[in-house]
């Protein structure tokens, strides 16, 4: 069975979007894709910097066509059709609560470690 690589996304609700900024996370994702096979994006829907990812990841996936974009959902409240039509076509699958916050311990305890130790 082949690995899955994944990066997951989860930012402040508001940030200060420079070109700078996108540069740098293009070069990061980039690198993620070509020299760490990640093959698998997780995005949140309530910030500013998870839909940047998300654009940015969306229009890397022109170039990377394997890559997946996936919808992380914390919590589940009655939504109509329309929204999840929406969701559909804007993510891959929805995932719940408990791969949430395990996703969340493995930024904090590794991918962290590793952007300050400067393995990224």
């Amino acid at each position: 069975m082949d690995k899955i690589y994944t990066c997951c996304f989860i930012g402040h609700k508001t940030i200060k979007e420079t070109e700078e900024l996108k540069s740098k996370l293009c070069e990061i994702i980039e690198k993620l894709i070509v020299e760490n096979s990640v093959d698998t994006f997780l995005f949140g829907s309530k910030s500013r910097f998870n839909d940047l990812c998300l654009e940015l990841v969306t229009k890397i996936k022109e170039k990377h066509p394997h890559i997946k974009r996936i919808y992380v959902r914390a919590e589940y409240p009655n939504i109509d059709e329309i929204y999840k039509n929406y969701l559909a076509k804007r993510h891959r699958f929805f995932v719940g609560k408990i791969l949430f916050n395990f996703l969340l311990y493995i930024i904090k305890n590794i991918i962290v470690k590793k952007l300050t130790q400067g393995n990224f």
